[in-house]
């Protein structure tokens, strides 16, 4: 009697309660096959009785033969397996989870290196970034420090997203970001490129370039339906003026002109610059002039000027030839009345078309005759010359008259005139045009 009463002191000390097969620690009415309540600190604590001991919680669901096990598993000085398997509870891949004795939680690896490291995918619907805003792709691999991280409000940068890419240079100098879509990749709001960007190419040493295998490269579109004033428009110039922009205009709702703008706008924007060169729908090409009538239609003066321009000057100073070394060219003649034209627009062409004419009031008039002997052209006399109110167009030389006509070439008549060009004095201006 006396054994029994200590006993059930020593049950009534540790409130441990048997219900219906439930067991109280604590607690006189367990709810639960073992439940264990105190005031403070309620633990269930397993020992090993070495530091080098294995400690293990089984959790089965399982007859003799069939079933699963899962446990905890506390190897040594190592760290917390969480196991699917009781029988293989760590250091393979049934161990989904492994807790470090420094806190260091590794989810199918067993050598964290942060307070959670994954050794495989994740999925969730959603991921909070807190405390220093960055996220770092590729720990591990061979990179420069910085690549493979997103971050906010990070790299010096206020209020600002920044992706760096990867790479493995120190200067980050081959640090490449790919934007991937089977559709399209839809970038809204404002964005600016401070490197040189290049599309379908890689970039080069300008700031843009565009490459692909087929022929529509850039298109610049309206949003508004084309009428009346609808432009697209790219612009050129600084950083405060624009000095040029290249556009298309809309003429009606059928048909636009391309124009060609020019001017300075840094005071007034881009409405100070003026239209210069017209292409209109109908391929009219006018010149200060947004209507034009004809194939080529100037609002203006026109002039040539370089080497070998179809319009220049002669002088009869020189060589009886145009040199061909710009628009005042240099021709000497002492004696005669033939002035050679020695021009690549014009040689070996007899289809060219020459206008002659003559500078001040003492130049003598002259035409233009292409010899087919040489293939040159050259200026000579008015012609032909008429004596007795009949052409001159044949051979003839007649004493006590001011000229002789004499047929030197085959295709035209020189004039020999008894009055000889006046060197130094007589001057031409000719323009070559192309029949």
């Amino acid at each position: 009697m006396k054994k029994l009463l200590t006993a059930i002191i020593l049950l009534s000390a540790f409130w441990v309660t048997a219900i219906a097969q439930n067991i109280g620690i604590g607690t006189l009415s367990p709810t639960g096959n073992l439940e264990i309540k105190s005031p403070g600190l309620s633990a269930i604590k397993i020992s090993a009785a070495s530091n080098m001991d294995t400690t293990r919680l089984t959790f089965s669901n399982r007859d003799e033969f069939i079933g699963t096990d899962m446990s905890l598993t506390f190897l040594h000085e190592q760290g917390l397996f969480f196991s699917s398997k009781s029988m293989f509870p760590y250091m393979n891949s049934d161990s989904i989870l492994f807790m470090t004795p420094r806190g260091f939680v590794g989810i199918n690896t067993i050598s964290p290196v942060e307070r959670l490291d994954v050794n495989g995918r994740v999925r969730s619907n959603g991921l909070m970034i807190r405390d220093n805003n960055l996220l770092e792709l590729g720990v591990g691999l061979e990179k420069q420090e910085d690549n493979g991280k997103i971050g906010l409000n990070v790299f010096g940068d206020d209020n600002t997203l920044s992706i760096v890419g990867g790479g493995t240079a120190l200067d980050g100098s081959d640090r490449k970001i790919k934007f991937w879509a089977d559709s399209a990749a839809v970038f809204t709001g404002r964005g600016s490129f401070l490197k040189n960007v290049g599309i379908g190419v890689e970039p080069t040493a300008n700031m843009l370039t565009i490459a692909a295998g087929h022929g529509s490269l850039l298109s610049l579109r309206n949003t508004n339906s084309l009428n009346t004033g609808v432009i697209a428009a790219m612009a050129f110039g600084g950083n405060n003026y624009t000095t040029g922009i290249i556009r298309t205009v809309g003429n009606s709702s059928s048909n636009a002109r391309m124009a060609f703008v020019t001017g300075y706008s840094f005071t007034g924007g881009a409405s100070n610059l003026q239209e210069r060169l017209t292409i209109a729908n109908n391929g009219n090409v006018g010149v200060n002039n947004t209507n034009p009538q004809a194939t080529l239609d100037i609002g203006g003066t026109m002039r040539f000027t370089g080497v070998n321009s179809p319009a220049f000057r002669i002088t009869l100073r020189g060589n009886m030839m145009y040199n061909g070394t710009g628009p005042a060219a240099v021709i000497d003649s002492v004696n005669g009345t033939v002035v050679r034209i020695d021009h690549p627009l014009c040689n070996n062409d007899p289809n060219a078309i020459i206008i002659v004419r003559p500078l001040g009031l003492t130049a003598t008039t002259m035409a233009s005759r292409y010899d087919a002997s040489n293939g040159f052209w050259y200026i000579t006399p008015d012609m032909p010359y008429k004596y007795n109110t009949r052409p001159a167009n044949y051979r003839m030389c007649i004493d006590n008259v001011p000229f002789c006509i004499n047929n030197i070439h085959q295709n035209f008549l020189f004039v020999i005139s008894s009055e000889v060009l006046n060197k130094d004095e007589d001057q031409w201006n000719l323009l070559v045009l192309k029949n």
